[in-house]
């Protein structure tokens, strides 16, 4: 009968199936270091919104932000073909621990090593929810009704503008109404995010009584953009 012949670490004294470089696994990634794989890393994270910042952008934490962040922060000159898998995760409060399944080809053998990375979290509050909080606002919203219109009826189009700008608040942290206002004839919304008004005007188009109109006012200058800001003020009519 066959048998695989064991040898033994002469640096840890362990009894393994393969040797590299005349080490068991573990020793030789201590030793020759062929990748270099972070124990633990830091994002922000948004106290609001539960988002945390990659890459400029803010999204929502999940398992491949995780493994993005990861994968950033490794190197594998000494490697070939390597590859990662997030087998994975614990989440809590304060930080997420991810467990990570590295394999590649060193001295021409094939090995795998679990990795555990710790991601802390330093809580924050974000640019958009800090101006959320501030009462910023880039757009103004007015719709206005037939006379003969009950107020319920303002009242449900305006709980209807904020599930279609609830539903883009993942991507936009501006798409909320920050401030509100009822006249006789109709709603004032005052709109964090531009972008989110209009897209929330093209849900209302096909409704409406009139074009929309659009005005604007100056309200200070864009230094990163040496362009003046303006606000925008959409006037619908239902």
């Amino acid at each position: 009968f066959g048998f695989m012949r064991k040898s033994f670490c002469p640096r840890c004294g362990v009894e393994t199936d393969k040797l590299f470089s005349g080490f068991c696994v573990n020793c030789f990634l201590e030793q020759k270091k062929p990748f270099v794989f972070p124990q633990k890393l830091q994002v922000d994270f948004c106290v609001k919104c539960g988002k945390v910042k990659y890459r400029n952008k803010l999204l929502p934490f999940s398992d491949k932000v995780f493994f993005d962040l990861v994968k950033a922060n490794s190197k594998f000159s000494g490697l070939e073909s390597p590859t990662i898998d997030l087998k994975q995760v614990q989440l809590n409060e304060k930080n997420a621990i991810g467990l990570f399944l590295v394999a590649g080809f060193a001295e021409g053998e094939k090995f795998s090593v679990e990795k555990s990375v710790q991601l802390d979290f330093m809580r924050v509050t974000c640019e958009d929810c800090s101006r959320v909080a501030g009462k910023y606002f880039e757009a103004i919203i007015q719709a206005r009704f037939q006379p003969d219109v009950p107020k319920k009826e303002f009242e449900k189009k305006f709980a209807e503008l904020e599930k279609v700008l609830s539903s883009n608040a993942e991507k936009d942290g501006l798409s909320k109404i920050v401030r509100r206002g009822f006249v006789s004839n109709g709603f004032d919304a005052y709109i964090g995010s531009k972008k989110a008004a209009k897209k929330a005007i093209g849900h209302f188009e096909k409704e409406l009584k009139e074009q929309v109109k659009v005005s604007f006012k100056l309200h200070g200058w864009d230094l990163s953009k040496n362009r003046p800001m303006k606000r925008l003020t959409f006037s619908l009519r239902f």
